[in-house]
Formats: structure tokens, C-alpha cells, sequence
């Protein structure tokens, strides 16, 4: 591969399509954002994880600064309390924190003091500070916060802040939720998102209602249709 590259670049060269330094730059390029095959076991760290061995034939992704940005082990490996898929990759942010991981075995998070299953084969993302950014829902999942209740379907996705906030997620039933004092249901089967504080931010409508707008005027929200409130829970759109 490294062969034909340099034959490219030759030719680059001979046939004058490209200035030096531009040539200079494609060869920088290459080098800035390459991949190794370790040779042997290595010992790397992962930040909020530790040490990690990672085994002979392991695929290393580097960036430009040649920071492991992820890798792809031949074998299943452990990494802290997660174990991973053979062959899938592990993603890394640029200070070596733990971004994403495709897990071998079923695996048990506790989320703001919510605990939810996520199963194998399926990508668990995280934030730069190790909070969970989005997991695969095994199992229904019931969700409490305040006076607000709500069902998240098995098989959708849930997404959080990094402060532990739930984000978004898929409805499986009607909820309601209060709209600058007014209740709205929205629909099951569409998706609810919140802001980082946990106040309401959208959603699809399944009961006709009248809401107050950001200018101060009273619109009728006809059902099925998505809207989306600011923080002090005045219809945008």
C-alpha cells in the first residue's frame, strides 16, 4: 500500500499537476493520519479507565499529532468494567477518554441514578467527561423525574447531557407534560427531548391544544404536529 502510494506521488510529480509543496503537504497528510498494526502486546492508557493491554495484531488509528484517535483488537479485550466486541472499534477523544465502544456482553449502567441494560452488539457512546452521551435500550425503560413519568421503548436510543440529563428519547406511550401551566400529551412512538436543567424542550402533539407563543400570542397546535418551547415554556415553533 505504502508502495503504490509513493508511486502515486512519482507520478504526481513527473506530470507537474501539483506544486512541490503541495505534494510536500499530500506526503504530511498521509503520515499525520496513519494506522499501525502492533507487533507485540502494548500498554496503553485510557483516561477514566487506566491501563490497557492491547493485544499483538491490534489495528491503531493516529491523528495528526499521532494521538490514538481509536483501534481495533483481533480478540475480545477489557476495558475497566466493559467488555469488547472482537474486531469492532474503540473510539477515543484527543485526551485519550473513552468515546465510543461496541460491547461484547450485555451490560448494566447507572445514569443519574437510573439503571439501564444495554445490550451486546450495540455502540455505547460517552462525553469527554465519561458520562454516558447515548445507549441502546435493551428493555423498556421507565423514567422518573419530579412529577413527570414516562415509558422509553426497547430497541430506540437514549441520549443524555453530559451532566446526566436525559436528552431525548423514544416514547413508547402518550405522556403529558406541562407547557407554561398547561398540560399537553404528546404522542407515543415520536421522540421527547429536554434541556440540560430537565425542562420540557419538544415533542409531538397528541391532543389538539392552544399554546402561548414567544411573541405573546395564542396558537392552536393541531395533532401530530412537533413543537418546540424555550426554557420558560413559550412555543417557537
Amino acid at each position: 500500500m505504502f508502495s503504490l502510494f509513493l508511486r502515486t506521488i512519482f507520478k504526481i510529480l513527473i506530470m507537474r499537476k501539483f506544486s512541490l509543496i503541495t505534494v510536500l503537504a499530500i506526503v504530511m497528510s498521509f503520515y499525520a493520519h496513519s494506522q499501525i498494526i502492533l507487533r507485540k502486546d502494548t500498554t496503553i492508557s485510557i483516561k477514566n479507565i487506566g491501563t490497557v493491554v492491547l493485544p499483538v495484531k491490534t489495528q491503531i488509528f493516529l491523528d495528526s499529532l499521532n494521538n490514538i484517535t481509536a483501534f481495533q483488537a483481533p480478540s475480545v479485550i477489557r476495558l475497566g468494567d466493559f467488555i469488547v466486541k472482537p474486531r469492532s472499534k474503540v473510539e477515543l477523544y484527543p485526551d485519550g477518554g473513552l468515546k465510543r465502544i461496541i460491547l461484547m456482553q450485555d451490560k448494566k449502567f447507572l445514569v443519574n441514578g437510573h439503571q439501564i441494560i444495554a445490550p451486546a452488539q450495540f455502540p455505547v457512546t460517552f462525553h469527554p467527561n465519561g458520562q454516558i452521551d447515548e445507549i441502546y435500550l435493551k428493555h423498556d425503560f421507565r423514567f422518573e423525574q419530579g412529577a413527570f413519568k414516562a415509558q422509553f421503548k426497547a430497541g430506540s436510543y437514549l441520549k443524555f447531557y453530559d451532566n446526566g440529563q436525559l436528552k431525548m428519547g423514544l416514547l413508547k406511550y402518550p405522556v403529558q407534560v406541562m407547557v407554561n401551566n398547561q398540560p399537553v400529551v404528546l404522542k407515543a412512538g415520536r421522540p421527547i427531548s429536554f434541556y440540560p436543567d430537565g425542562r420540557f424542550k419538544s415533542g409531538f402533539v397528541w391532543i389538539p391544544v392552544s399554546l402561548i407563543d414567544v411573541h405573546g400570542q395564542k396558537v392552536k397546535i393541531e395533532r401530530n404536529r412537533y413543537i418546540q418551547v424555550d426554557k420558560k415554556g413559550k412555543l417557537m415553533r
